[in-house]
């Protein structure tokens, strides 16, 4: 007989079975954590359970940007009665809707799960799972090849390997771009920590025959070929995905992108629900069963969106002058990721 825990809204257990979804939910989680790539190099923003209206707004604070002033310790200029100058804070907040709901769903009648399915988390947790990382990723492929597009700097990035056959001069090119790609972010006062570069896996395999990257994954200095890292070079990770096209040059800053997943509220009317979040990823696990079709149905989904972090060029940061409130966010652009084209040699 099922037990009874007073909490009209809590799953029941009954022979260990919600116990048992309980540890499934756990598992869906820790599956999903492991098979992402792209969204592991952003920050991201989870919350385990959310209540409000599909399509509403979280808002990220960007911090305001002053400048520092100086004047003589000694002396006062203009007899005494110069003030010291007063910033204005002018903070703005990051806009990121949670307009899409990834999901998936399967039915499994009575004859699956007697005869076929001998264990749940690896035939049917996975599987979804699998589904559900690759289409996160895709979104935020298509998130990167958007946004970073509209970075001013990134067409001065191109890269012409129309004029090289050999791979490896190919892949010392590219190393050598980096450089170029570096000053890029210096310029602008990108934080030197957690730059990373995304390559498809075209350039990837050009780029795996450079030397350079070689000695530094036998000096210990990289994980090159572990899961998705290559290693680094020149203060960038080197990254490969699947999610992007062969020929994708990304690089970027891991605060270029907000990424923020919610799990749904869980329904009452379910036999088990459960939201759970870890790391910056959130989702939520349903089990029922449909008894019209004899059908055990399982649904694992979670409600994201995605926003930027636009910053003022630094052009302009030389010359602001803070002591009045400056609207930062209309003079704001995408400076923390760029697109960059590449340009191959023409096939014969």
């Amino acid at each position: 007989m099922a037990e009874y825990n007073g909490n009209p809204t809590a799953p029941r257990t009954q022979g260990g079975l919600l116990k048992q979804d309980a540890k499934f939910a756990a598992t869906a989680i820790a599956l999903l954590l492991r098979q992402l790539v792209l969204p592991s190099l952003f920050d991201t923003h989870a919350e385990g359970e959310f209540s409000g209206a599909l399509g509403d707004t979280v808002n990220i604070k960007r911090p305001s940007v002053l400048k520092s002033y100086k004047r003589d310790m000694r002396t006062n200029p203009n007899g005494g009665t110069d003030k010291y100058k007063r910033n204005v804070l002018n903070e703005w907040s990051i806009p990121v809707r949670l307009d899409t709901n990834l999901y998936t769903a399967i039915n499994l009648s009575d004859a699956m799960m007697t005869l076929d399915v001998t264990s749940f988390a690896t035939q049917v947790i996975d599987p979804q799972i699998r589904a559900l990382a690759e289409q996160y990723e895709d979104e935020v492929a298509a998130a990167m090849a958007t946004k970073f597009a509209a970075n001013p700097k990134s067409a001065s990035l191109a890269l012409d390997l129309s004029k090289i056959t050999d791979i490896e001069q190919q892949a010392a090119a590219i190393r050598r771009h980096l450089a170029r790609v570096r000053k890029a972010f210096n310029d602008e006062n990108i934080p030197s920590n957690g730059r990373v570069i995304v390559l498809g896996s075209l350039l990837e395999s050009i780029l795996l025959t450079d030397p350079h990257l070689t000695r530094m994954d036998e000096a210990g200095t990289t994980s090159a070929l572990t899961e998705a890292v290559l290693g680094r070079l020149y203060g960038f990770t080197l990254v490969s995905s699947n999610a992007v096209a062969e020929d994708a040059f990304f690089a970027f800053h891991g605060s270029a992108l907000q990424l923020i997943t919610m799990a749904p509220a869980n329904p009452a009317g379910a036999p088990f629900s459960s939201s759970l979040s870890a790391n910056g990823v959130a989702l939520r696990y349903i089990r029922d069963y449909d008894f019209e079709v004899a059908t055990d149905r399982s649904l694992i989904n979670t409600y994201m969106g995605i926003g930027e972090v636009l910053d003022v060029p630094a052009a302009v940061m030389k010359n602001l002058d803070t002591t009045s409130y400056v609207d930062l966010q209309a003079q704001a652009k995408q400076l923390r990721g760029f697109s960059i084209a590449v340009t191959f040699p023409k096939a014969t």
